[in-house]
């Protein structure tokens, strides 16, 4: 792949907007191994670093859902998502918020259908259409409401 003219930082950049991360990091290695030192490339090699420090741990009772996130670097370019599913497993919707801190936790209060919660951590540096992941955490159920006898 070295030899192929297509494998520079603009089309890995496209790769990374459509999510195919894993594609962007091959064609970077070409790009890289063709011109070591195009600076370009360079910067997104960098951008898709996983952290392997950071770490996401989500826990819920019936009314919340408990979000922790601990060792984050850069933190100010870091966001939580929270995705909502209801029983059947459709997506109701998401919020995201900032970690602003290296490690910190946010109660949310679970939405109404929402039976289960994913969450992960994604860095966004300078193109936010890129966001990076750098964490996931399992997902997490809801308790259910409990059964009068």
């Amino acid at each position: 792949m070295t030899d192929d003219p297509l494998a520079t930082p603009t089309l890995a950049r496209l790769y990374l907007e459509q999510g195919h991360f894993d594609r962007a990091r091959a064609i970077l290695r070409a790009a890289l191994a063709r011109n070591p030192y195009d600076g370009v490339a360079r910067v997104l090699v960098a951008r898709l670093a996983p952290i392997p420090a950071a770490g996401l741990r989500a826990a819920g009772d019936r009314a919340h859902l408990e979000v922790r996130w601990h060792r984050v670097e850069r933190p100010h370019t870091a966001f939580v998502t929270v995705r909502w599913y209801d029983a059947r497993g459709a997506e109701l919707g998401g919020q995201q918020f900032a970690c602003e801190t290296a490690a910190g936790s946010r109660r949310l209060p679970w939405p109404g259908q929402a039976r289960a919660a994913a969450c992960s951590i994604r860095r966004c540096d300078a193109t936010p259409a890129c966001p990076v992941p750098i964490a996931v955490a399992p997902a997490v159920a809801r308790p259910p409401a409990p059964t009068g006898r």
